[in-house]
């Protein structure tokens, strides 16, 4: 098991830091073809709001099974020590509602851009794979927020 978590979490490394290269490279083919050619990339900020979706989605996950997100500890001085490890698991368990739910709503907006077509303005892209990635890496987050919640706590 621990194997595949670790092809899971190489595989979303490697999608994000391509993602994070293409949009590099995709922001600087465009200023310089808006600046210097007078010819913008087609449909340039529709595929950045693509790949940023993908970038923080595929980011998510990450954050989530490292314990890398950002927290505010100003009040911990005061929480008495036996009450950390309660408000730990308390603020976890949020965190698994919100990106339950977060990722459930994804999924129900995934059906309905699948049933009406939708796709971006200028390139025709469906929008439907997109919104579903998007809900998948939200359920995984909340997955592995689940299992830090539930599970043992490092002293």
């Amino acid at each position: 098991m621990t194997s595949l978590l670790r092809r899971g979490e190489r595989a979303l490394d490697l999608v994000a830091g391509g993602v994070m290269f293409a949009l590099m490279a995709l922001t600087c083919a465009d200023v310089v073809g808006r600046y210097l050619l007078r010819m913008p990339v087609r449909g340039g900020l529709e595929l950045t709001e693509i790949m940023m979706t993908v970038l923080i989605f595929a980011g998510l996950p990450l954050v989530t099974v490292r314990h890398e997100h950002v927290t505010v500890d100003l009040l911990d001085p005061y929480v008495p020590v036996w009450l950390r490890a309660v408000q730990a698991r308390a603020v976890d368990l949020v965190g698994v509602v919100c990106l339950a739910v977060a990722s459930w709503q994804l999924w129900v907006r995934a059906a309905r851009a699948l049933a009406a077509g939708d796709t971006t303005a200028s390139l025709k892209l469906p929008l439907a794979p997109a919104i579903l990635f998007m809900a998948v890496l939200a359920a995984i987050a909340a997955l592995a927020l689940a299992a830090r919640a539930l599970g043992p706590r490092a002293r």
